[in-house]
C-alpha cells in the first residue's frame, strides 16, 4: 500500500518574526500596501515589554513613540508607562486586524520559492526578522560565588528587596533606571558599579525633550556634534567626586551602536546618598565582590545590568552572503539595514540603536522594509527618508 503523500507546507507572502513594536509596524505597513503578512511570536504581543520591571516608562516622548496609524493616548502625561504601552501594542494589533500567530521560529532555511520557517510549519516568500536587539541576557564570567547573581531582566520591583544591600552592575539605561527605582524603595542601600564615572543625559533640556534636541545635532559631523553636547551639558552635570561625569562623545558613540543612559532620577539619588557609585566588578570570590580599585564589598544581591544580545545565531547564524560573509556583526546584530536584503527575501527591522528613539526608528525601518517588498517608487522612498530626519511622528 502506497503511503499517503505528505501534506503540502503552507506558503505565505510575507512572514514577520516578532510581535514587538517593529514587527507590528512592519505588518501594518505591508497591509496598507495590500500585502498579507503573518506575524509569528513565540509568547505574546509585546512580550519583552510585558516582562520588564514595573516602574519602566519610555525615555522618548509620547508623540514620537507611537507606531504609524494609531497615536498613543494622551491622558497620562508625556512619558508612557510599561503597562500603558503593552495595552497600546495589543490595541494596535487589534486595530489593524494583524494576523498574529503563536510560533517559535528557531531557524530559517532557504528553499525553492522562499524561506522555510522551522518551528512554524510555513514557507514564506519574504521574511522580516523583528525579534529585537534585547532578547538574550548577557552575564559576565566573574568566577564562583555564593552570592545571588540575577540579570536585570529578572528585576521586577523595589519592594522585593526590602532590607537588602543591592549591587547593580552596569551604567547603561537599565542599570541606572533600576538603581533609581531601588533607591526609592525599602532596600537598605544601593550601589552602582561602573567601569568609568557614570554619564547621564538629561531627559529634557528645558522645555525640549532630549529626543527632539537630538535631531538638531545628528546631521553634524561627530566631532562637532560631540563638542556641542559637551558644551551644553558641562556646567551642570559633571561631578566626578560622586562618580558622575559629563557625557562625552555622545553622538559618535550612538553612531557606533552605544547609547548613553538617560537620567530618570539617579543623579539626585547619588547626591542625596541613596545610591553610591563604585568601580567596576573584577571578580567574585565566595560572598566577596572585588572591585577594580582593589576594594571589596559583601552585598546581599547582585543585579547584573550587563546587557543583552539579539540571539540571532540559531536563527540565521548558519547563513552566508554571496561573498561568504556572515549576516551578523561581532555584536550579533544584523549587518543589513531594513530596506536592504541581507539575502534575497530576507530583511531585519528594529535592531539599530539611535538617539532619536528606537520606537520611532523601528517604525521608519518598518516602512522602508514594506516599501522595498512592495516595490515602491523613488519618490515614496525619498519622502520617507526625509521625514525620518525630522522630529515628526512616524
Amino acid at each position: 500500500m502506497t503511503p499517503p503523500a505528505p501534506a503540502p507546507v503552507p506558503v505565505v507572502p510575507v512572514a514577520v518574526i516578532g510581535a514587538g513594536p517593529a514587527g507590528l509596524a512592519t505588518a501594518a505597513a505591508l497591509q496598507r500596501r495590500g500585502i498579507d503578512a503573518v506575524v509569528l511570536e513565540r509568547t505574546a504581543v509585546g512580550a519583552s515589554w510585558r516582562g520588564a520591571y514595573d516602574s519602566l516608562e519610555l525615555n522618548t516622548e509620547r508623540a514620537l513613540s507611537a507606531l504609524p496609524g494609531l497615536p498613543l493616548p494622551d491622558d497620562d502625561g508625556p512619558w508612557v508607562t510599561r503597562d500603558r504601552f503593552v495595552d497600546y501594542l495589543d490595541a494596535y494589533a487589534e486595530r489593524f486586524g494583524l494576523d498574529v500567530r503563536a510560533a517559535d521560529v528557531t531557524r530559517l532555511d532557504r528553499v525553492e520559492g522562499g524561506w522555510a520557517l522551522v518551528g512554524a510549519g510555513l514557507v514564506a516568500r519574504q521574511v522580516v526578522v523583528a525579534t529585537g536587539a534585547q532578547r538574550v541576557p548577557r552575564l559576565p564570567d566573574w568566577g564562583a560565588t555564593s552570592l545571588p547573581v540575577v540579570h536585570s531582566g529578572a528585576y521586577r520591583r523595589a519592594t522585593d528587596h526590602a532590607g537588602q544591600v543591592v549591587l547593580v552592575v552596569g551604567g547603561g539605561n537599565s542599570g541606572c533606571e533600576i538603581a533609581h527605582d531601588l533607591a526609592g524603595g525599602p532596600a537598605r542601600h544601593v550601589l552602582l558599579a561602573v567601569r568609568e564615572p557614570a554619564a547621564l543625559l538629561p531627559k529634557q533640556l528645558g522645555p525640549v525633550s532630549l529626543q527632539r534636541a537630538a535631531f538638531a545635532v545628528l546631521p553634524l559631523p561627530s566631532v562637532v556634534a560631540d563638542a556641542a553636547v559637551r558644551g551644553l551639558l558641562a556646567t551642570r552635570l559633571s561631578d566626578r567626586r560622586r562618580g558622575l561625569r559629563t557625557p562625552a562623545h555622545v553622538i559618535s558613540k550612538a553612531r557606533a551602536g552605544h547609547v548613553t543612559a538617560v537620567d530618570t532620577g539617579l543623579r539626585a539619588d547619588v547626591h542625596r546618598g541613596r545610591v553610591t557609585v563604585v568601580p567596576a566588578v573584577e571578580s567574585l570570590v565566595g560572598r566577596t565582590v572585588r572591585l577594580a580599585d582593589g576594594s571589596a564589598l559583601t552585598p546581599d544581591l547582585i543585579l547584573a545590568a550587563t546587557g543583552w544580545t539579539p540571539g540571532l545565531e540559531p536563527l540565521v547564524g548558519h547563513l552566508r552572503t554571496a561573498h561568504r560573509m556572515s549576516l551578523l556583526d561581532r555584536t550579533g546584530r544584523p549587518t543589513a539595514r531594513a530596506a536592504d536584503e541581507a539575502l534575497p527575501g530576507l530583511r531585519f527591522v528594529g535592531f539599530a540603536p539611535t538617539l532619536t528613539g528606537f520606537l520611532r526608528e523601528g517604525a521608519f525601518e518598518a516602512e522602508l522594509a514594506a516599501q522595498a517588498i512592495a516595490g515602491a517608487g523613488l519618490v515614496e522612498r525619498t519622502l520617507t527618508a526625509v521625514r525620518r530626519r525630522l522630529p515628526l511622528p512616524a
